[in-house]
């Protein structure tokens, strides 16, 4: 009964500090956080329930005014402005991956697959919503572009990290 709540508060903890590691590219308002990786190693590695209390713990401390999002940001107004697309598309993103993509023992490529499909449902969301905001093709510019190069660096590291932990688990109980 403790663990998954221990679950819910540790890996909601870490994505609030993952929002503050961010990295401004020149011409961008918004930042590049470590968000989408924490946000895909707790879609993959949590049950549905628990990782998506994860994420609604986390968008209601933001609602609430607790300095979680990037930068130290909190409010209602950043879910309904710009980027708040990218924000609701963590539970967009863990709901389809958990419906359409059941839990399963994975083969090397279909985790790297998985992770993809995390991130394309994350930017997917965040595009839609900032295209109503500044149009279509400079959302394309200003909220998908300029990222693409940082989503793909969080996908290798999140495969990297899941195949060497499930490879280590894997060993592990081959010795015992």
């Amino acid at each position: 009964m403790l663990k998954p709540i221990f679950n819910v508060l540790c890996w909601t903890i870490l994505i609030a500090i993952s929002a503050q590691l961010t990295i401004v590219i020149p011409g961008i308002e918004t930042p590049m956080t470590g968000q989408t990786f924490l946000v895909s190693l707790v879609i993959y590695g949590l049950p549905l329930h628990q990782a998506s209390l994860t994420i609604l713990l986390y968008l209601g401390l933001g609602v609430l005014g607790f300095p979680v999002f990037a930068d130290g940001a909190s409010g209602f107004h950043h879910l309904t402005g710009p980027t708040g697309g990218y924000l609701y598309g963590f539970l967009f993103a863990c709901l389809m991956m958990h419906v359409l993509h059941q839990k399963r023992r994975r083969t090397h490529l279909e985790r790297g697959f998985y992770f993809i499909l995390v991130t394309f449902y994350i930017v997917l969301s965040g595009y839609i919503h900032l295209s109503i905001h500044i149009g279509i093709q400079l959302a394309w510019l200003k909220g998908v572009l300029p990222f693409l190069p940082g989503a793909l660096f969080k996908i290798l590291m999140a495969w990297a990290i899941i195949t060497i932990h499930e490879y280590r688990t894997l060993h592990r109980s081959n010795n015992r």
